[in-house]
């Protein structure tokens, strides 16, 4: 069996764009007419919504957020978002480092 909840989302173009989530058996996919959404790149749109985030929705059942989130619980979108946050968190972490060490080497060549 196959559903399809759509949203309108506002986004930087005059026009809204159109999120498209698609449930088929066991997959979930899912697709948005921004710029990055048809190049097949990362889109903060379709990500927020399976973050089961409103931001930016203009039209659309906002309830059915809750639903994408519960087809997404076991699929492969699910296992690839959270590898995303874990290697965005070990880059925050790595900026962090790289902050704190080159102030370190700041510091010591202002004292030598």
């Amino acid at each position: 069996m196959q559903r399809t909840i759509e949203f309108r989302v506002q986004g930087s173009a005059e026009e809204p764009y159109t999120v498209t989530f698609t449930k088929k058996n066991e997959s979930l996919t899912a697709f948005c007419t921004c710029e990055a959404g048809v190049h097949e790149i990362h889109c903060k749109h379709r990500i927020r919504i399976l973050e089961g985030k409103s931001v930016d929705v203009v039209s659309g059942d906002l309830n059915e957020i809750d639903t994408i989130q519960s087809w997404l619980e076991g699929t492969e979108l699910e296992k690839a978002l959270e590898n995303v946050k874990k290697a965005e968190k070990h880059v925050a972490d790595a900026k962090r480092l790289v902050s704190n060490s080159k102030r370190i080497l700041a510091n010591i060549m202002h004292n030598s």
